[in-house]
């Protein structure tokens, strides 16, 4: 019979499976097992081959819940105003993520790149109009305590 190689690229490595097309069948119909084996046998319980646990991402740095209301910003003038009207609500009183923020603008019809609002943000705090905190080891971002400037 025909030998197949079949290779996977993971986030955390690769995996390659060898054999004939019934073998490989076979193992993967048993892969689940066999991941908790190697990550039981390794002590890895996160960032394994296994798939993402359901333990839900901290509060405080996930993204914007289904349950949570985004505000609605009026005609800003650009990037950096849009961020700081976001921010200026009810919603800005947690520190914010990039992405998060990245989210709200996309829901008020405001669409930049990743680029485009990491350097925004870097911009603003650098000008005093934002403040970069450190949570769970994610930096994100709030209004200083004065409000922007």
């Amino acid at each position: 019979m025909n030998q197949i190689t079949l290779r996977i690229r993971l986030p955390s490595g690769e995996l390659e499976l060898q054999g004939t097309k019934s073998d490989i069948d076979s193992v993967l119909d048993d892969l689940q097992k066999i991941v908790k084996k190697v990550n039981h046998a390794f002590g890895t319980s996160k960032g394994g081959f296994g798939p993402k646990s359901d333990a839900s991402p901290s509060p405080s740095i996930g993204a914007i819940a289904e349950s949570e209301e985004v505000p609605q910003i009026q005609n800003p003038s650009g990037l950096n105003d849009g961020i700081v009207k976001l921010l200026s609500t009810s919603w800005g009183t947690r520190p914010r993520k990039w992405s998060e923020i990245d989210q709200a603008l996309k829901q008020n019809a405001q669409h930049y790149s990743r680029g485009s609002i990491t350097g925004a943000l870097a911009y603003l705090v650098r000008s005093g109009r934002l403040r970069r905190v450190p949570v769970d080891g994610v930096y994100c971002y709030q209004l200083p305590p004065h409000g922007p400037s």
